[in-house]
């Protein structure tokens, strides 16, 4: 524990005593439901039972609860930064192993879909913040760590809720994260208020960008939910390959790159392979079909994956 590490430190005790809270669950014991969940008996259990369980709040039984127990990456060691003469190192130190507590309690709460929660942790820890940690806040070291942090975090968080727009989402869950991507913004407004300025900026610029990427993320999982039974019908799938082979993509694209000032040919280059390389994993089969022919591997592409990757990565 912290007090055993630095128990010799009377500065330590006396200066941090009010932070304890800060602290809770800093370190994981083995008897937490946290430990090694995801391989252990009572983590599968608990995943088995989360139909069973009451719904209350905005809780939702989802598949993300499998993900019980993830930890967030590495966050920046004050060891590795170049730290103004002005601003104490031990207190850097201090303040991100408090914000990475407070940033694994929010990833622990969205993962249980326990979003309204969120909002306290973020009140509770901001406006809690020990009077003789407010003036690193304003540090531009500090507030870039902070910036640091806040991409790992939402970057986890991402990754658990949506790790693949393909992944199929249950409509209740969908509106929930798109009401907590609205709700962010408002909750930092509260919790950050009276704080440094250029803290307040950063935390509010990546807060949009990660509620713009959750609002992209489920209107893709969305459209892509969609148009799984229209792809998986052969006849609608046909019919879209034939209205795709005879766009004229020539035309289009002498309008649109004549826009553009550089490497004009290249793009033109890569439309037209996009388009002939998308035909070819549509169909299943490079041979051109007659008219009326419906080939039989339109449902079941039969392509490079060179060729199928690098068509989704230039769309």
């Amino acid at each position: 524990t912290l007090w055993a590490a630095f128990g010799h430190n009377t500065a330590f005790q006396r200066e941090h005593l009010q932070e304890q809270y800060h602290y809770y669950g800093i370190a994981v014991k083995e008897s937490s439901q946290y430990y090694d969940v995801m391989y252990s008996k009572k983590g599968a259990a608990w995943v088995n039972e989360t139909g069973k369980k009451e719904v209350t709040k905005q809780t939702v039984a989802y598949s993300p609860r499998s993900k019980l127990g993830t930890l967030l990456p590495e966050f920046p060691n004050v060891k590795d930064l170049n730290l103004p003469a002005s601003l104490p190192e031990e207190k850097v130190s201090t303040f991100i192993m408090m914000y990475r507590t407070h940033c694994q309690r929010i990833l622990d709460t969205v993962i249980r879909a326990n979003f309204d929660e969120v909002q306290s942790f973020l009140l509770h820890f901001w406006q809690g913040m020990p009077p003789h940690m407010l003036p690193v806040l304003g540090s531009s070291t500090v507030v870039n760590i902070v910036g640091v942090c806040d991409s790992i975090l939402y970057k986890a968080i991402s990754g658990v809720l949506m790790p693949t727009v393909l992944q199929a989402l249950p409509d209740s869950l969908t509106q929930v994260i798109r009401k907590f991507a609205k709700q962010l913004d408002e909750w930092l407004k509260v919790a950050l208020y009276d704080l440094p300025e250029n803290l307040r900026n950063i935390k509010f610029e990546l807060s949009r960008r990660f509620s713009q990427i959750l609002r992209r993320q489920t209107s893709l999982n969305h459209l892509c939910q969609a148009s799984r039974t229209v792809i998986h019908s052969a006849d609608i799938t046909f019919q879209m390959l034939e209205d795709w082979r005879n766009v004229d993509l020539n035309s289009i694209t002498k309008q649109t790159l004549y826009t553009m000032e550089d490497s004009r040919e290249e793009h033109r280059k890569l439309i037209i392979q996009c388009k002939n390389k998308t035909l070819k994993y549509g169909m299943g089969n490079p041979e051109p079909c007659f008219p009326g022919e419906r080939p039989e591997a339109v449902t079941q592409p039969s392509v490079h994956v060179e060729d199928y990757i690098e068509t989704r990565v230039y769309m």
